[in-house]
This record gives C-alpha cells, sequence and structure tokens, in this order.
C-alpha cells in the first residue's frame, strides 16, 4: 500500500512539473528583415519603437509559438496565428492570453489590424505618407505623428487615439468605431471626414478647408477643430458640432443635427426632414 501511495504521488508530482512546463512564459527573438510596416491580426499586443534597427521579440508562453506566425511580405510584417487560430484546447488552457511584441522599426508608414489587438507607437515617427487601416476589436494608441498625407480607415469596434501634425487628412469611421485626432503641430490644407454607422470623432487642431459627411446615428466633436471654410452633410440621427471661420455650407436631412459657431457665415443651406441647423 505504501509503495502504491509513492508511486501515485511521484506520477502526480512528474503530471505536476510536465503540466508547468508548459506554462512558462518565454521570449523569443525574431530576425525580421527590413521592413516599413506592420499587419497584426489574432490576440496581440504590440509595442512599436524607434530605432536604427528592425527586431522583433515575442513573449507569450512556450506551446503557444506553435500557433504565431510571423513573416515579412514585401516589407511589411506580419504577426498573427496560423491559419485555423489556436485550438480550443489552448482557449481553454489560457482564459486570459496575450501574446506580447515589442517591435523596433526607423521608419513607420503602414499599419493595419484586425482581431483582437492592442497596439502602443510609443515613440514619434516622421514620414511622406501613413496609412492606417484598423477592424476588429482593435486599440491603437500613437505617440507622434508627422506625415504630409494622412489615410485612416476604422471599422469593426476599434478604438484610436493620435497626436501629430499632416497637409492633408482623409479619415472614414464606420461600425462602432472611436477616434481622437489632435493635428495641432501645423494647419492642413485639407481635412476629409466620413463617418457612419455609430462611428465617433473628436477632432482637434487647424484646416484651410474640411470636408464632413456623417450619417446613421455617427457623432462628430469638432469644436476644436477650427476651419476655415467646410462643406458639412449630415443625415441620418447623427450630430455634429463644427467651428468655422469663413464660409459653411450644410446639407442636412432625416433627425440629423449640426450646431456650428454664430460666426460662421452659411451659404446654400440645405435642410429636409426634423434635421436642426443650431448655432453657440
Amino acid at each position: 500500500m505504501k509503495r502504491t501511495a509513492t508511486l501515485f504521488v511521484l506520477l502526480t508530482l512528474v503530471s505536476t512539473l510536465a503540466f508547468a512546463q508548459k506554462e512558462v512564459i518565454e521570449k523569443r527573438q525574431f530576425q525580421p528583415g527590413i521592413f516599413t510596416g506592420v499587419d497584426l491580426s489574432g490576440i496581440v499586443h504590440v509595442v512599436i519603437e524607434k530605432s536604427d534597427v528592425h527586431t522583433l521579440s515575442v513573449e507569450t508562453y512556450a506551446d503557444v509559438f506553435d500557433y504565431l506566425k510571423v513573416t515579412n511580405r514585401n516589407g511589411v510584417l506580419c504577426i498573427g496565428l496560423q491559419d485555423g487560430g489556436l485550438p480550443k484546447s489552448i482557449q481553454r488552457k489560457y482564459k486570459d492570453l496575450e501574446v506580447l511584441c515589442k517591435v523596433t522599426l526607423p521608419e513607420l508608414k503602414w499599419i493595419q489590424t484586425s482581431g483582437v489587438v492592442h497596439l502602443s507607437v510609443r515613440d514619434a515617427f516622421r514620414t511622406d505618407k501613413m496609412e492606417i487601416e484598423l477592424s476588429g476589436v482593435t486599440k491603437v494608441d500613437m505617440k507622434y505623428l508627422e506625415c504630409n498625407e494622412l489615410e485612416i480607415e476604422v471599422s469593426g469596434v476599434s478604438e484610436i487615439s493620435l497626436y501629430g501634425q499632416t497637409d492633408q487628412l482623409s479619415a472614414e469611421l464606420s461600425g462602432a468605431s472611436k477616434g481622437y485626432f489632435s493635428l495641432e503641430g501645423k494647419t492642413l490644407t485639407f481635412a476629409a471626414v466620413k463617418l457612419s454607422g455609430t462611428g465617433k470623432l473628436t477632432l482637434e487642431g487647424k484646416a484651410v478647408r474640411a470636408d464632413l459627411d456623417a450619417s446613421g446615428t455617427a457623432a462628430f466633436e469638432g469644436g476644436g477643430f477650427e476651419v476655415e471654410s467646410m462643406r458639412a452633410a449630415v443625415s441620418g440621427v447623427s450630430k455634429a458640432r463644427v467651428r468655422v471661420l469663413g464660409s459653411l455650407e450644410p446639407t442636412l436631412s432625416g433627425a440629423s443635427k449640426l450646431h456650428y459657431n454664430r460666426q460662421a457665415r452659411l451659404r446654400n443651406v440645405n435642410t429636409s426632414g426634423a434635421s436642426r441647423l443650431t448655432y453657440y
């Protein structure tokens, strides 16, 4: 009986040690080659920092690395999961699974995310044109960006906070996405903003010209975005608040609302339905 009990204890200990070994978090270094963009998917938490060298380090559970996929596709670093994703056994084993990645590179031009991604760009980057495309359940924080052209497309339940300066802005938010852009470094020559679904955007800075298109139940907060001239099309039950120093051309329909500063000069006003045009 004693031998049986001892054997049982030993087997239990061996099983426990084997299980514990599988739960060890490892940090591995990758050789990603040269890249100027990132494509992130799956369940990843990524930090990007500026450096003269291109590097990638990943921390996660040892047995999760078997399902991790890292490639360089035409100068874009792709980080995600193998086709089919994580097996259910791994998902059950690690309820709060995180794949922590640190990326360094000298120049950043392109960002794309999908899945459940948290991205933090901790250093300032400068480039000619920046393209950002977010979908899924993504959260992105960018410390500071300086560029001539900035194109942003956000969908799903994604969120983005961005600080910096640009000459031209094209931003499209749909689904239940949210955005906060502080572009106060210089006056934009042109800003085009399109909102749909329940998308929400707060924009701060200055621009010579701006076009706003809000539909669905979208919301635009532009009280801190000073524009010389603006065309604003607001429909559905969407709402917008704008600040215009010169001319404002509003087109309203449905039950939409447009709130503008008293100093703006209205031109070609077109309202219909139960829409409301008010000033502050």
